[in-house]
């Protein structure tokens, strides 16, 4: 696997396809069918809201799945650190070893514009 396929394939596993699932999940879900204050707080907050507003919700849970992954393919790239971590990552495939990261971070923002 390419760093582009890697990045290619966790941009849609958990931009595009979460983002698809959060929608599924917040449309479908009821305040009082789930049990979980969290759950309950924020079904009721998302169905209170207009379309306009929904859209804007779901629109800014999407931003949130990028600003992480961003966050994480930082410190996979060792552009950001961990605090108290002195170790370098090095990700690799199992097939044939090849090292991925390095420029994660980079094709996920080129691929994002």
């Amino acid at each position: 696997m390419t760093p582009e396929d890697f990045v290619a394939q966790v941009r849609n596993a958990v931009v595009e396809q979460g983002s698809i699932g959060d929608k599924d999940l917040l449309e479908s879900a009821s305040a009082e069918t789930v049990s979980d204050p969290y759950w309950k707080r924020l079904l009721t907050l998302y169905h209170s809201l207009n379309s306009y507003d929904r859209n804007t919700f779901l629109e800014i849970l999407r931003q949130i799945r990028i600003d992480t992954l961003v966050q994480l393919f930082c410190i996979l790239d060792g552009v950001c650190t961990l605090e108290n971590s002195p170790e370098d990552f090095e990700l690799k495939t199992m097939g044939d070893g090849q090292k991925i990261n390095g420029n994660l971070q980079h094709l996920f923002l080129g691929e994002d514009e």
